[in-house]
């Protein structure tokens, strides 16, 4: 009867947890069948500094149908689909970078790192390109702990075997909180999404699921906001999106018409001082080879 008892008890406190963000919901048209495309790192990767470098990333497009977004009730809901976000992606044969920008104000993380999504804090899913099997996924949560400032990670999904434990002093990512906006970046192994290596014209899954808000802190409301669908609610890496690993990000070598003028008028300029001191020398020769004929008439009709 105990265990009974005890089984009942965790049931409800697991639904009580599922409750809130489950309240009211909207997701887009779109977010169960996005494709798109993933540029290669430029010059170097991308650095784990908190901030979005020109050509470090490419910003990852989408529209209000590629969405989902969660909140405790429609007023919180209402209220996270207001937040500005930002989501970045680039990758190497190594590595897939990703970096967020988003609101979050009052931030507040506090909890254990397996229950960090109860709080502000971001999880990345990744699958094989083709998977066919809804579990079968890496799921990682991210979160900066906003009492001693101490980063967390928690893997609740392993099923491509990586165990992979990132270092948790900023070198694997880290989580930036300034003015009411938070900055996570991220580098994520190739094999979590089960390849030994991202290559060029090869797709992989990406979903990105931002947290916000707080189940204990301020008004108690919380909700998600998230890219594509199969984390939130209902764990199914066939509907993440699909992600065709492309080219490099191409850093442009600009000249203006105003600078292109100015390298040609000092070419010209160049040019015409050549020639004027060929002309120059040109006089200074036919002047010394007259003196010097002068000279010898000269000497001649002295002798004479």
């Amino acid at each position: 009867m105990k265990k009974v008892i005890c089984l009942v008890l965790t049931i409800l406190t697991i639904a009580a947890l599922a409750v809130p963000v489950a309240a009211a919901e909207k997701a887009g048209a779109n977010a169960a069948k996005i494709a798109t495309t993933v540029k290669g790192v430029s010059a170097s990767a991308p650095k784990i500094d908190g901030v979005i470098g020109q050509y470090e990333y490419e910003e990852i497009k989408y529209t209000a149908d590629d969405m989902r977004y969660n909140g405790t009730d429609d007023a919180y809901l209402a209220a996270v689909q207001k937040y500005n976000f930002k989501m970045y992606a680039a990758y190497d044969a190594a590595k897939m970078y990703v970096a967020v920008v988003v609101d979050t104000p009052n931030y507040s993380q506090t909890k254990a790192a397996s229950s960090m999504y109860l709080e502000y804090s971001c999880q990345v899913s990744c699958a094989k390109g083709d998977e066919k099997t809804a579990a079968t996924r890496s799921e990682y949560g991210f979160g900066k702990m906003s009492t001693d400032g101490k980063l967390i990670f928690n893997a609740w999904a392993d099923a491509y075997a990586l165990k992979w434990a990132p270092d948790l002093t900023g070198n694997d990512f880290n989580v930036y909180t300034k003015d009411d906006k938070t900055t996570y970046e991220i580098a994520i192994p190739a094999k979590a999404f089960g390849v030994d290596s991202l290559k060029k014209g090869e797709k992989v899954r990406l979903n990105i699921c931002m947290n916000v808000g707080s189940d204990t802190v301020g008004d108690k409301k919380r909700g998600q906001i998230e890219w594509s669908l199969g984390c939130g609610n209902g764990k199914d890496a066939t509907k993440f999106a699909v992600v065709t690993l492309g080219d490099s990000i191409q850093i442009p070598v600009t000249t203006t018409a105003k600078a292109a003028a100015a390298t040609t008028a000092k070419a010209a300029a160049s040019t015409t001082k050549a020639a004027q001191t060929a002309d120059f020398t040109g006089y200074i020769a036919a002047a010394m080879v007259l003196s010097l004929a002068t000279a010898v008439v000269v000497a001649k009709k002295r002798k004479a």
